[in-house]
């Protein structure tokens, strides 16, 4: 279970994104209602999601995603997040400090838990995305990266109910 708490709450101008280098990455997923959330590697360097509950306001809470039990995040290198059932469902993917890509898991019941290992990217990758179509209480996912086994080609992993394989495509 996900003993991660919110971080801060601000409704003014934040300090949150790295300066040190050039370029972080973020990525977004958002619900019929406009609830919007945000992952992205804060200037600590963990991965972060913002939540934005209100369309027309600025004010969010921050939660750290990556802690002691999550590996963490290699620096500016891509997030990939899907979402459904009004964000009750999340699956944030991000390339780890040793080229794995991680997955980390979200619901409304167990909080956020450590997911997945589906592959190894290729070092200093900048190609990953993420795919979900969720029906009849499965999730079919499928998440592409740069693999370090074929990098000249677009290695996609996908579910299989609920297990995770791969192939290039």
């Amino acid at each position: 279970m996900s003993e991660s708490t919110a971080v801060s709450r601000s409704a003014n101008m934040s300090d949150l994104l790295p300066t040190n280098f050039v370029g972080t990455t973020m990525c977004a997923a958002q619900d019929d209602d406009g609830k919007f959330r945000v992952y992205f590697q804060n200037k600590d360097y963990q991965i972060y999601e913002m939540s934005l509950d209100d369309p027309k306001s600025t004010t969010y809470t921050l939660l750290k995603l990556t802690n002691d039990r999550m590996p963490a995040a290699r620096i500016n290198t891509p997030i990939a997040a899907v979402a459904c059932n009004k964000l009750q469902e999340i699956r944030v993917f991000y390339i780890t400090v040793n080229s794995r890509v991680q997955e980390i898991c979200h619901t409304h019941r167990h909080g956020w838990q450590k997911g997945a290992n589906i592959g190894t990217a290729v070092e200093n990758s900048t190609c990953l995305y993420a795919q979900g179509r969720f029906a009849h209480n499965e999730a079919l996912l499928r998440v592409g990266f740069q693999s370090a086994a074929a990098p000249q080609t677009i290695t996609e992993a996908y579910t299989v109910k609920d297990e995770w394989k791969t192939r290039v495509l």
